[in-house]
């Protein structure tokens, strides 16, 4: 393993031999090394062994570094140097942020095992982590060999036998490159987050019971192939295997590529979802959580709480079958005054109500009073409408317009920049503004559009700003100073609205 060429200081821990309910802490003041480690036929055992500090039972080959019966709690944030790092019965909670090397198996346990690793965990000859049942969190890396983590299930029985879980935002490997990265092998209902950082080399084998892959994490950006899922339970050379229930859940993003024509369902319930490959049989529910992306989804149904947001930024989210938004949902969609703007392409579309909400995205081009945007196109027709619309501009309203196979977003100039003004600078200011030069690309139409997009209250704090300057000539200094363009761009993002 490369980084541990220096050796840390081996410190003796405080019971070799602990007995029920004892506290064990190995630190790195002690002068000789700890080569007998923490070995006890004992419950409720709690070990810590801190920073800087190490054990080292290479010395005996069947030796593990901390060996214990039923419910121990064991922290790591020194170095374990063993042919088994951690042997726990059951009920084991283990953190690990410092490192485990093993020549046979880092972590051995049987039911309900906790394992949270921050650090590193390797094995040179066998799984780095072997448990019955329980759960793995991992940021850091594990890996082994044959298979990194395997949950057997060998160990229990009745209500001990239960599914077990994986959350990885780290590294999980196989270091032959024939093995199981994950494998679990029992047959229970598992569960395989994938979060963004995840990197798993090898196969991952959810084996029988009904078992489920998410993509998941609080923040950030995960980008995953679809095309390496098995949908359908056959192995066709997938290297996710056996999975049966797909979902997003966390805020993070995913990003999925790819084409995958195996998987039936999938269920969006928190995050972004941005689907860039090919899903053409896949059925969508959005119960919380934004569905997106450009590629071609096999049918939605956007329930309450749930969004839908065609692209990556403006574009076409297209559906083989239907697209069904329900009331209570939300269909983001963003426009550009060069006309264009996102747009659900389907076969049919069934609309029980929601709401639209526009969101106006071009500060550089003129937005022009009567401008039409497609947003739902269907080839087999729609029924229904929505609920409401909404949107965040004082200046600018817009129509829906139903076809027997579209809905039109119509644009309209609701009011002007003196509409809103209340006090004799602010209609100063907004007259001023009015007389502005709008062609497409000017600072002063790029000043125009990103008052035009604000809301009144914080179009009249704007005014405020801009008539303060102690300029002879409003029209003028508005022009030449782009600062004003750039300060009016943010003021919407900045202050509250009212």
């Amino acid at each position: 393993m490369s980084g541990f060429g220096v050796s840390p200081t081996e410190a003796a821990c405080s019971n070799n031999n602990p007995a029920d309910g004892a506290n064990v802490v190995c630190d790195a003041n002690a002068p000789n090394p700890d080569t007998q480690g923490v070995r006890g036929v004992s419950d409720n055992v709690t070990v810590n062994v801190l920073t800087g500090a190490a054990i080292n039972t290479t010395g005996n080959v069947l030796n593990s570094a901390v060996e214990l019966d039923d419910n121990a709690n064991v922290k790591n944030d020194g170095t374990i140097t063993a042919a088994i790092g951690i042997n726990v019965l059951n009920n084991a909670f283990i953190v690990n942020n410092g490192s485990i090397i093993t020549t046979i198996r880092g972590i051995n346990s049987f039911t309900n095992t906790q394992l949270v690793n921050n650090g590193v965990i390797s094995s040179s000859s066998r799984s780095a982590v072997l448990a019955s049942t329980g759960s793995v969190v991992n940021s850091g890396l594990i890996e082994g060999v044959d298979s990194a983590i395997i949950f057997d299930g060998f160990f229990a029985s009745g209500d001990s036998l239960v599914g077990s879980s994986i959350v990885n935002s780290g590294t999980i490997r196989e270091t032959s490159g024939a093995g199981d990265a994950i494998l679990f092998d029992y047959g229970e209902d598992d569960r395989l987050e994938l979060q963004p950082g995840s990197i798993i080399e090898g196969f991952v084998r959810a084996g029988a019971g009904t078992d489920t892959l998410a993509f998941g994490g609080n923040s950030g950006t995960f980008n995953f192939d679809i095309s390496s899922v098995d949908g359908n339970n056959r192995d066709d050379g997938e290297q996710y295997l056996d999975f049966e229930n797909f979902e997003k859940v966390g805020a993070a993003t995913t990003n999925l590529t790819g084409t995958n024509t195996e998987i039936t369902d999938f269920a969006v319930n928190g995050g972004l979802l941005n689907v860039n490959g090919s899903m053409p049989n896949t059925a969508f529910a959005v119960n919380g959580g934004v569905l997106g992306g450009d590629g071609t989804v096999g049918s939605f149904v956007a329930n309450s709480g749930g969004t839908i947001a065609p692209g990556n930024s403006i574009g076409t989210l297209n559906v083989a079958g239907n697209a069904t938004f329900q009331s209570g949902s939300v269909y983001e969609v963003e426009i550009a005054a060069d006309g264009t703007g996102d747009q659900v392409r389907a076969d049919t579309a069934t609309i029980n109500g929601g709401t639209v909400d526009v969101v106006t995205l071009d500060p550089y081009t003129a937005y022009t009073d009567g401008q039409r945007y497609t947003i739902v196109s269907t080839a087999n027709g729609r029924t229904g409408t929505f609920d409401s619309l909404q949107d965040d501009s004082a200046f600018l309203d817009y129509n829906l317009l139903y076809t027997s196979n579209d809905v039109i977003l119509e644009l309209i100039r609701a009011l002007q920049f003196p509409d809103v003004a209340r006090t004799f600078n602010q209609r100063q200011t907004a007259n001023a503004l009015m007389q502005l030069d709008q062609t497409p690309g000017s600072a002063s139409n790029g000043l125009y559009n990103a008052l035009l997009l604000l809301d009144a209250p914080t179009a009249r704090d704007a005014f405020d700003q801009l008539s303060g300057e102690p300029h002879a000539s409003m029209k003028t200094a508005l022009i030449q100073d782009s600062r004003f363009v750039r300060d009016a761009a943010q003021i919407g993002s900045t202050e509250p609205s009212a």
